[in-house]
């Protein structure tokens, strides 16, 4: 990830014990999604180095 990687650490952080996660891959990109208990959605995004799971 090497985009908005600030703002998803820190929900990761703070969330506490109820917080969900997704990964989402496309054909050249990656994005983490945190949901942490407020419900703000952040998301992380980074470029692909290898093809995406099939």
């Amino acid at each position: 990830m090497t985009e908005e990687t600030g703002p998803a650490a820190e929900a990761l952080a703070t969330g506490g014990l109820s917080i969900t996660l997704a990964c989402v891959e496309d054909a050249d990109r990656q994005y983490l999604v945190v949901l942490p208990p407020d419900g703000r959605a952040r998301i992380a995004r980074g470029a692909v180095d290898t093809p995406p799971r099939t």
